[in-house]
């Protein structure tokens, strides 16, 4: 679920998120969709691609555990993954959603990299830190610091692809992904059949993550970017602190999150243990993937959104948010019917027969990603609308329902009862962000009764309003 620095006055969503103004004129300013940049359809469909890549990469890797390992091994990974989110998700501050929805360059992208890599370095020794505290040793602490890393190398990855997002140039980020996973999968395949286990498998996972980093999405960024002297750090301090007093909100909101899907986990692992744990992660992650195919239409639609809502463009506005519902309703009804119906051989070739077996928890886990994808796709909405600070009270509440629900169903019932409370959580956000959005409609009525029809372009690069509806979304 998962917004940008612009002006009060252009950002009708941000009299309730003011945005400080930087320090210095922006050198880093984008542009109005030109020639090069993506349909709204080609875009969406290379997010999509680049989303399964990399969904697909990391299912395909606690396949290969599956397979490969015991259901403890898969459990210890999904501890690893548990324990280092919370920190990362919180301190990456939704950075790439703020650089796609930046419509008027209120930041240079040298500071969005700057935060980034300050941010990301304090994650990362917390990651580590925490798990010294809580007393993991040995193996289990070598797989939490392959996964922190694995992290940070994707945190500074995701500020690059920020930029080719908010230029619209999605493919190249589907092809980073796509190499990720593609070459990150054949190393850990190749560690864990010469015998070696899931920490090894991480950190080979990770030594090729920096590699494509390196080679690939440095390039592409200063090529986007008309120049690699956007890419050195400038360590602007008044800039960074308004930056990261305007993203903060969206860090807050994206670790409540972390902590929303963590917190069954966290109850699993201490009451039935890492093999239970192990059954619930992998077919939860099957929720993962849908909602990475959601966010793939919301990243195609983001700058746009931002773009219409900052313009008053109610006529563009309303269908995109329409077609971004409709696409997470198409995913949320299909996983379900294809949990239900197929299941059981679903699970049985995926993992192993001891997985086919939970085929009634894997269909519970599949109603709850059908909300979630329609909380995801509001999510998306009301972040490119600039109502962040917003959602910290929301996502307090589906944390609070989601805990006491697993205080009280998971200690009996375990992956059934995380199941169960992350649907209702999942519930609690759905109907919190169609507030929200309602709260954004409003917004941009008042925006629209002061927006005439002979007005020249705007800052997002709409044309003038007219009274004809505009042609297709692509």
């Amino acid at each position: 679920m998962g917004a940008g620095g612009s002006s009060p006055h252009l950002l009708p969503a941000m009299a309730h998120d003011p945005l400080p103004r930087p320090a210095a004129t922006p050198l880093w300013r984008p542009q109005p969709a030109r020639a090069g940049t993506l349909s709204l359809r080609a875009g969406a469909l290379w997010a999509l691609g680049g989303s399964a890549a990399s969904a697909g990469g990391q299912w395909l890797f606690i396949v290969l555990l599956a397979k490969l390992t015991r259901p403890e091994e898969v459990g210890h990974y999904a501890l690893a993954l548990a324990l280092t989110a919370p920190a990362v998700m919180l301190l990456n501050l939704q950075l790439r959603a703020l650089i796609a929805s930046d419509a008027t360059g209120a930041f240079r992208f040298a500071d969005y990299l700057s935060l980034r890599l300050f941010t990301t370095l304090l994650g990362l020794a917390g990651s580590l830190v925490v798990a010294g505290l809580l007393g993991y040793r040995g193996a289990v602490f070598a797989l939490i610091a392959a996964v922190a890393l694995g992290k940070a190398l994707d945190a500074v990855a995701d500020v690059l692809a920020g930029a080719q997002q908010q230029h619209e140039r999605l493919d190249r980020v589907s092809t980073s992904a796509l190499l990720k996973a593609l070459l990150g999968l054949l190393g850990a395949a190749a560690v864990l059949r010469g015998g070696g286990g899931a920490a090894a498998a991480g950190a080979a996972m990770a030594g090729l993550n920096a590699l494509v980093l390196l080679l690939y999405d440095l390039p592409m960024a200063a090529r986007v970017l008309e120049g690699a002297g956007a890419l050195r750090p400038r360590l602007r301090w008044g800039v960074l602190r308004q930056l990261a007093v305007l993203a903060l909100p969206l860090g807050v909101v994206m670790l409540l999150v972390s902590l929303i899907a963590n917190v069954p986990r966290y109850f699993i692992e201490h009451r039935w243990g890492a093999t239970e744990l192990g059954v619930y992660s992998a077919l939860a992650y099957v929720l993962t993937a849908g909602m990475l195919a959601v966010s793939a239409a919301g990243q195609a639609a983001t700058p746009r959104l931002a773009r219409a809502y900052a313009q008053g463009r109610r006529d563009l506005f309303v269908p995109l948010c329409g077609w971004l519902m409709a696409v997470a309703l198409a995913m949320g009804v299909g996983g379900v019917a294809a949990a239900a119906l197929f299941g059981r051989e679903l699970l049985t070739l995926l993992y192993t027969p001891t997985y086919a077996a939970r085929q009634h928890t894997f269909v519970l886990v599949m109603v709850g990603a059908a909300v979630s994808f329609l909380a995801g796709a509001l999510g998306s909405i009301v972040t490119a609308a600039r109502v962040l600070r917003a959602q910290v009270p929301l996502c307090l509440a589906v944390l609070a329902v989601t805990t006491l629900a697993s205080a009280a169903w998971v200690p009996g019932r375990g992956a059934d009862g995380a199941a169960l409370a992350t649907l209702c959580g999942f519930l609690v956000q759905l109907g919190g962000f169609a507030l929200l959005y309602r709260r954004a409609l409003a917004g941009l009525a008042r925006s629209s009764r002061g927006t005439t029809e002979e007005g020249g372009p705007g800052a997002g690069g709409f044309p003038p309003r007219r009274r004809t509806p505009p042609r297709g979304l692509a």
